[in-house]
């Protein structure tokens, strides 16, 4: 609970004397709200605030700061909840807006500084509601086609989770199996892989791929950090700390597929130089780093990851 004069009472005494709502001498007014009446927890406070307070039904309050425990009394008072804290006689008051929907109690002071308090028997239940909403938030749902990705944000980027599964014309299943594209992603020439990420998403280049290398440590060891922690043959799974889950989708060259379940391909924007037709990035099963390389004939088809624009 966001109150900067309980922070002013527990630093000019420790035996503060809590008063809520007592306007300027106690908590008897006939305008007591039985609705805050409960057990409340502070789920932001800041630091110095009351972390868990009960409101009693006869105005009565009590409040617990860490090891230090504090009483008063409670009221509301022209529609608006005040605070008063005694100490050593004096008397220091504070009013709080506030909205009640359900078990959550919203208090704003007049700075503007918001505490979303909580019924202590509902806590777990608010906790179970914040971590769907931040679940959902991570989520982009791909308009094409309906298909969810996770939004996954590394160093300074955000990427889609998962291989680009986008059916674009020219693109491929491993072995034309839908099954692997539910897995893996579909395939795509890399003209194909330029242009078929979401919008708002784009085709890394080589120097974002770098980039996303060096925020996990280094490309020495990023691919360990970045591969799944299970779809790679042999044990070559990797530790996926930073929920990447880099697949091993293989690749197609000509009428032949090669490599699933043991290497990852992913196509880059970045052309190439002379004769070489483009970049990609290789991880392998039985080594711990990304791959540099490049495709000289424009013939192969690989994976797609997408860069947040």
């Amino acid at each position: 609970m966001n109150k900067s004069i309980f922070n002013t009472a527990v630093a000019v005494a420790v035996a503060a004397v809590f008063c809520i709502g007592c306007g300027s001498g106690g908590g008897g007014s006939s305008n007591k709200s039985v609705s805050l009446a409960g057990q409340w927890v502070d789920v932001n406070p800041k630091p110095g605030d009351s972390e868990e307070f009960e409101l009693f039904s006869d105005g009565t309050a009590a409040f617990k700061n860490g090891d230090l425990s504090v009483g008063g009394t409670w009221n509301v008072v022209d529609k608006r909840f005040v605070v008063t804290v005694s100490v050593g006689g004096t008397n220091m008051s504070e009013a709080y807006n506030y909205t009640i929907s359900g078990y959550e109690l919203t208090l704003v002071n007049d700075k503007g500084d918001t505490s979303i308090c909580v019924k202590k028997e509902n806590l777990e239940e608010f906790k179970e509601k914040q971590a769907k909403i931040k679940e959902e938030a991570a989520k982009f749902i791909d308009s094409r086609d309906g298909k969810r990705y996770k939004k996954v944000v590394i160093g300074n980027q955000t990427w889609l989770k998962g291989n680009l599964n986008y059916a674009a014309e020219g693109s491929v299943c491993y072995e034309n199996s839908e099954d692997s594209c539910a897995k893996y992603g579909r395939l795509y020439g890399l003209e194909t892989a330029k242009k078929s990420c979401p919008d708002g998403f784009h085709l890394p280049s080589n120097e974002e791929w770098t980039a996303l290398g060096t925020s996990v440590g280094g490309s020495k060891t990023a691919g360990k950090k970045l591969k799944s922690t299970a779809g790679w043959n042999k044990n070559g799974n990797g530790t996926d700390e930073f929920e990447f889950s880099a697949l091993p989708g293989g690749s197609k060259y000509e009428d032949k597929y090669y490599r699933v379940g043991e290497t990852g391909y992913w196509w880059t924007s970045t052309d190439g130089i002379g004769n070489l037709y483009g970049y990609f990035k290789m991880m392998e099963l039985d080594k711990n780093g990304i791959i540099d390389w490049s495709d000289d004939e424009g013939t192969f088809m690989f994976s797609v990851r997408c860069v947040q624009d």
